[in-house]
């Protein structure tokens, strides 16, 4: 077995001294892409794909979403449905919200925004929403008739 690796090290010696250099060094390009595309790409998707969808459950969804049927704009009776979530053994947070798509415009500007209605106090256990605030501070429990604005739509704001 030594005796056949041994050959097979001559022999690729032999073709890369007699080959064209340029052409050997463009197979071993091809074959690290080759080989980037086989494990470091796939590891990269994953990544990407983890992060995504754990942004998604810890800032827009959760981890269950119960939307109303598609002919209703609004869930029927959802205290009852959020009571019945909350007393399911293992449900950690519960919480009502209402979002709805918006156009907004300053000056000459226009930005869709989606427009997010919340129960403050139920946000604390539900999502991260009360984490993220960077200036100023989140709605109180008795929060009424108040607006948080993303960083995304304050005019000249840099968050970071």
């Amino acid at each position: 077995m030594l005796n056949d690796i041994k050959v097979g090290f001559v022999g690729a010696k032999s073709s890369i001294k007699r080959g064209n250099k340029k052409t050997t060094f463009f197979i071993i390009v091809v074959l690290a892409l080759i080989f980037m595309n086989l494990i470091f790409l796939p590891a990269l998707i994953n990544g990407m794909i983890g992060f995504f969808v754990g942004m998604v459950q810890d800032y827009a969804f959760g981890n269950i979403v119960i939307e109303p049927a598609e002919d209703n704009t609004y869930i029927n009776n959802a205290d009852n449905v959020l009571q019945k979530v909350r007393s399911i053994n293992g449900v950690r947070g519960a919480a009502k919200r209402l979002e709805i798509g918006a156009s907004l415009r300053y000056k000459q500007k226009i930005v869709g925004a989606n427009v997010l209605g919340l129960v403050p106090s139920e946000e604390e256990i539900v999502s991260k929403y009360p984490y993220i605030v960077s200036d100023g501070e989140f709605l109180g429990k008795l929060s009424r008739d108040e607006i948080m604005i993303g960083a995304m739509l304050v005019e000249g704001y840099i968050p970071y």
